[in-house]
């Protein structure tokens, strides 16, 4: 009897014991633990991940073609993020080249989606592209049969419309026609001096209505690249947001139209904007 009112007092009205109950709390307390340890961990792993690629060396076969990719993707730090540890090398395969010699390649860090990008020409020292709309990204493909079928036509007329763009196996334009990045291993840090790079970093800070960030760090102000007089585009960038901030060739700004924030899949035509606004390209 005494076993039976035991029992019965170590029973909730569900009929779950005592025992049991503590038991899943106390695997629920452990989940609680692991899930936090593992937050952490990723945190930790991110930032340390972001520092890390300041430092990224591109030891690949296309040099030229992660240059462009680094030069003209304002996501793109050119580092991989996939398996192998921290800082793996990215995806760049070649799919194509045109009579003339254009390059159409896809370009992946293993997390984010593929880059499809047109290279114009290249020779020992530069890489040539044309100024906007030398790239895509890859469309999201849906689960389903029909849903990939309909992604595919989409992805296709997406590649005819990026070499209709891009001039595909049409005689070369003329040099002046181009934007160029220099062929480089290691991302440049740009010719803006620091002090000038901090206080057009607060501006945009103020631009992009976001709280004021104490500590200074260069890493924050990535550099893009430069026109042909000067002016160069640097980029800011948190999580799935991007702002970028373009600089006169004396190193100026103008907070009414120095600073833009590139959102959604039309964010190519946000930046020729801005750059447009700017006059890049064009004799100061």
């Amino acid at each position: 009897m005494t076993d039976k009112i035991s029992t019965k007092l170590n029973t909730n009205k569900n009929g779950v014991s005592a025992e049991r109950l503590c038991n899943g709390l106390a695997v629920t307390k452990i989940c609680r633990v692991v899930f936090v340890i593992l937050t952490l961990s990723l945190c930790l792993l991110l930032l340390t991940s972001c520092f890390l690629f300041r430092g990224f060396e591109y030891t690949g076969e296309y040099p030229e073609l992660w240059s462009v990719t680094i030069g003209t993707i304002p996501s793109e730090a050119g580092a991989g993020m996939g398996t192998g540890g921290f800082n793996p090398q990215p995806f760049i395969i070649i799919i194509e080249i045109d009579n003339y010699g254009r390059v159409l390649f896809s370009y992946g860090n293993g997390f984010l989606p593929f880059f499809r990008v047109i290279m114009q020409r290249t020779d020992n020292n530069y890489a040539y592209f044309y100024t906007h709309y030398n790239h895509m990204a890859d469309p999201r493909i849906d689960t389903g049969f029909l849903a990939a079928r309909e992604q595919r036509y989409l992805y296709d007329e997406m590649i005819e419309n990026l070499k209709i763009a891009n001039n595909w196996n049409q005689p070369m334009s003329d040099d002046s026609e181009f934007d160029r990045v220099r062929i480089v291993r290691r991302r440049e840090r740009g010719p803006v001096p620091e002090d000038i790079l901090r206080e057009a970093f607060h501006e945009l800070l103020i631009f992009a209505e976001r709280d004021s960030i104490p500590s200074w760090d260069s890493g924050r102000m990535r550099f893009l690249r430069e026109d042909r007089y000067g002016r160069t585009i640097y980029v800011h960038g948190w999580l799935y947001q991007f702002w970028v901030t373009i600089l006169q060739p004396d190193h100026s700004f103008d907070i009414d139209i120095s600073f833009g924030e590139l959102i959604g899949h039309d964010y190519q035509t946000d930046l020729r904007l801005l750059m447009e606004a700017n006059g890049w390209n064009t004799p100061p």
